[in-house]
């Protein structure tokens, strides 16, 4: 038995029962053969009249008239195009780096021309870049093209090295499965930024320059200079005022000896 011990008490292996005759004899064969489904073609009828035209596919204007371009109808090829947004964060960071070493050697530069003025200026050929892309794309607004026509309207334009380069490589580019990707900018409202900040401008104000703002750089540094000026004019004026004072009680002294 299958439960049975052996002589030292530990239980005997387990074994299979003995197989039917009737087991053995279904053993080989499918348990669910399938039927010959083989049409005999002599029993098959012929066809009485056979057709000697071709007969034009019901369809086959629906396919044609669904494609349609500049006028051509047909299938045509249309090519993969994704679009992606710029970060100019780098470029502003740039532009603060290239001003310090121009000031290191071009004295002059720095004198006339401060930090914040420097950004603007390179703030506003940024988005003449924008405004060039957007015009080859086909979809530049009203104020790109007046900033494309401001811009042109000054001839040459001197720009910093790193810079310059920095704009020329920015553009449309084609990766290597063959994408074309397409470079589309957000564009500033028209006083210059983005509008209040929230979590959907945020992302603006981090990556890409805001006109307003460098422009507000500007305007404060030139009312820290204008007051820094009247308060050397102020101290003159009473400096020279007390030297005159002096001059005069001096010269009255010499008279009285």
């Amino acid at each position: 038995m299958a439960n049975s011990k052996d002589d030292d008490g530990t239980p005997a292996p387990a074994t299979n029962p003995p197989i039917k005759p009737q087991q053995q004899q279904n053993k080989g064969k499918k348990p669910f053969p399938r039927p010959n489904n083989k049409v005999d073609k002599s029993k098959l009828p012929n066809p009485l009249h056979l057709t000697k035209s071709e007969t034009a596919l019901t369809n086959d204007p629906l396919w044609k008239d669904s494609f349609i371009l500049d006028g051509e109808t047909g299938v045509m090829n249309e090519e993969a195009v994704e679009d992606f947004e710029p970060d100019a964060a780098g470029y502003v960071h740039l532009v603060d780096l290239e001003y310090k070493a121009i000031a290191d050697v071009d004295k002059p530069y720095a004198k006339v021309i401060s930090p914040s003025l420097h950004s603007y200026y390179h703030c506003i050929l940024y988005w003449y870049k924008m405004a060039l892309l957007a015009q080859r794309h086909g979809t530049a607004s009203q104020d790109q093209e007046r900033l494309v026509h401001f811009v042109r309207g000054y001839g040459g334009l001197k720009i910093a090295a790193g810079a310059a380069e920095y704009l020329e490589g920015l553009g449309d580019f084609t990766d290597a499965t063959g994408i074309r990707h397409v470079l589309s900018s957000p564009e500033p409202n028209a006083q210059g930024h983005f509008g209040q900040a929230t979590a959907a401008t945020h992302a603006n104000y981090e990556m890409l320059p805001a006109p307003a703002i460098f422009l507000a750089r500007v305007l404060e540094d030139l009312q820290t200079t204008t007051q820094r000026s009247q308060r050397t004019q102020r101290s003159t004026h009473v400096t020279l005022n007390g030297l005159n004072a002096r001059n005069g009680l001096n010269a009255r002294n010499a008279q009285r000896t």
